[in-house]
């Protein structure tokens, strides 16, 4: 597990589970920096060290942590793409574009190969090894690629081509995962062939994948679990559903736990047996869940609430009590937005109008402590010293003999 989201891009744990001790109370949720620039042209944030990267029109800048202020920038073959995210391992970043792919080195902020397709990119990006695996649009629907990082123009190692636009990648073991259509597609990242597991449902959203099962949403509103045998194909009787709500979210699984956002509220599964233990009805229609556990058992989502968005933080602890949340903030427009979080426990957000904003938990005041401290005990001495003195005027009122 990495230190924080958002890495390798493929959909897991080192993508959406982190131990950032990130904001979980209103009251003590800090907006750092954000809000004053609009961009147009925005991709999805990625967290490198203490920089943000934010692909913006044909540009990638780099913001720094502290004040969001732009540290670097380098720029790209084409415009970035707005819908997709890339995927960065060590000081190498996998960027999409609009029709292609860049290789980039974080340290120098230089592009290091580039490529580019007839159709548009079709996913987001994912990396192992030297081997960079995403989806583009092609004549007859869509083509999955694996591609050599280490060649020139990223030349391709193994393609599929598929009818329907596939969903980004999650990986389990040696074998990178991804749906299309009504089926799951299993592929040995060291070989050439593939294999196609019928779902019976259309998937939606990309699936997750834990050290021991696959989970996925369905376009008619499951959830789906299943398990695969060594040579990646499916696990016999292991497929199984659970009815939620409509619309839902791509899945994210935790501590026995299955967290899906959903048009009708927010799913909490038990993802051993695939049992219905909660829905909390006030979020509705999130986004894919992060978790942040460095603070506690946290989980954070984006949905509309009212007129505006909001960023909410469950707190979920166990079968026996109901989950607890809370809204970190609020903002105007989060269509198409995103959020990623920093190793120091900071949460990016990109909303829908080329905004980013930077929350975090709000810093311990000690000096603000040290005076509060020193005026209560300097209450206390003139408390004491104002009783001592009305103990001794009665001594002086009392008769003497």
């Amino acid at each position: 597990m990495t230190a924080f989201a958002q890495s390798s891009g493929f959909a897991g744990e080192d993508r959406l589970i982190t131990a950032a001790a990130a904001p979980y109370n209103n009251k003590y949720t800090q907006i750092k920096w954000g809000g004053e620039e609009k961009r147009t042209g925005c991709g999805i944030p990625l967290t490198d060290g203490e920089r943000l990267l934010l692909p913006c029109e044909s540009s990638l800048l780099a913001l720094g942590e502290e004040t969001g202020e732009v540290k670097a920038e380098v720029e790209l073959p084409e415009k970035c793409s707005e819908y997709y995210a890339g995927a960065k391992t060590g000081t190498s970043l996998l960027l999409p574009t609009e029709h292609g792919v860049s290789l980039i080195s974080t340290d120098s902020m230089t592009v290091r190969a580039s490529r580019s397709f007839d159709g548009a990119v079709a996913s987001d990006c994912a990396m192992i090894d030297d081997m960079g695996y995403f989806a583009v649009e092609s004549v007859d629907g869509f083509e999955f690629l694996c591609v050599d990082l280490g060649s020139e123009g990223l030349s391709t190692l193994w393609s599929c081509e598929l009818p329907e636009q596939p969903t980004a990648a999650t990986v389990q073991g040696d074998y990178i995962i991804f749906g299309a259509g009504s089926s799951l597609y299993t592929h040995h990242y060291k070989e050439d062939s593939f294999t196609e597991i019928p779902l019976g449902r259309e998937i939606t959203g990309t699936p997750f994948a834990t050290e021991y099962a696959v989970f996925f949403s369905t376009k008619d509103g499951f959830a789906g679990k299943l398990r695969l045998n060594i040579d990646g194909t499916l696990e016999q009787d292991t497929l199984t559903y659970c009815e939620i709500g409509a619309e839902p979210s791509s899945p994210l699984s935790w501590n026995g736990r299955l967290y899906v956002a959903t048009k009708d509220g927010f799913y909490i599964l038990d993802n051993l047996n695939m049992d219905v233990m909660h829905i909390i009805t006030d979020i509705k229609g999130g986004c894919t869940p992060q978790v942040h556990y460095g603070s506690g058992p946290y989980i954070y989502t984006v949905a509309e609430r009212e007129e505006r968005w909001a960023v909410y933080c469950v707190r979920d602890m166990d079968e026996d009590s109901d989950p607890v949340t809370a809204i970190l903030a609020q903002m105007e427009d989060y269509t198409n937005g995103a959020f990623c979080a920093s190793a120091k426990g900071t949460l990016y957000f990109r909303d829908g109008i080329g905004r980013v904003y930077a929350l975090t938990v709000a810093p311990f005041d000690v000096f603000g402590l040290i005076i509060r401290l020193v005026v209560v005990l300097a209450l206390i001495v003139v408390v004491f010293i104002w009783l001592k003195k009305v103990a001794q005027r009665r001594a002086n009122l009392r008769p003497k003999y």
